[in-house]
């Protein structure tokens, strides 16, 4: 690789000149930094002047990349949950005797369930659901739910961290295909 090239490249020199078979610099690549942003301009050579090929290009070399996870949202269709009908018959099999409530109680957390991550948080200011507000979505005394919550944590349907509370994707997924 040419010195020029490979020192405009390692951000050594901000500015590169390329030759013709001659020896005559023919094209200027050039830039600026300025706090949060990098300007390029690209010129032709004649000589002693130089013409701009191109306007200048700017852009923030900082700025997050977009990636190319799936969406939180489902883009105007109704939201929806993945039942995972196997693992669920197999809580049967195991002689779970109340699995249609366990799973009727996770169904009804769907629309608190965060998106890929299985994470129960308040739709719009994504905090993390408490105790408290269970109770509400539930609407049930604190034995009912306290035994709710301790059957689904007995079976894997619900966890607690010091995050918050998470639906288990071995049963129920939002968003999860994988």
């Amino acid at each position: 690789m040419d010195k020029n090239i490979l020192s405009y490249a390692n951000k050594e020199t901000n500015v590169m000149l390329l030759y013709n078979e001659f020896g005559e610099p023919i094209l200027s690549i050039s830039r600026e930094f300025t706090k949060n942003s990098e300007c390029l301009y690209i010129s032709v050579v004649d000589g002693e002047e130089t013409t701009p090929l191109y306007p200048p290009l700017w852009h923030n070399p900082k700025a997050d990349k977009k990636n190319n996870e799936t969406p939180k949202h489902t883009g105007g269709k109704k939201p929806y949950l993945m039942l995972m009908i196997d693992e669920i018959e197999e809580l049967r099999s195991q002689g779970v005797k109340n699995v249609e409530e366990l799973i009727g109680y996770v169904a009804c957390l769907g629309k608190y369930i965060e998106w890929n991550t299985g994470k129960l948080i308040h739709k719009r200011s994504k905090k993390p659901i408490q105790y408290k507000d269970l109770l509400n979505i539930y609407s049930c005394s604190n034995k009912k739910l306290n035994k709710m919550i301790n059957l689904m944590k007995e079976h894997d349907l619900l966890y607690y961290t010091d995050e918050g509370y998470f639906i288990s994707s071995k049963y129920i997924k939002k968003g999860k295909s994988k």
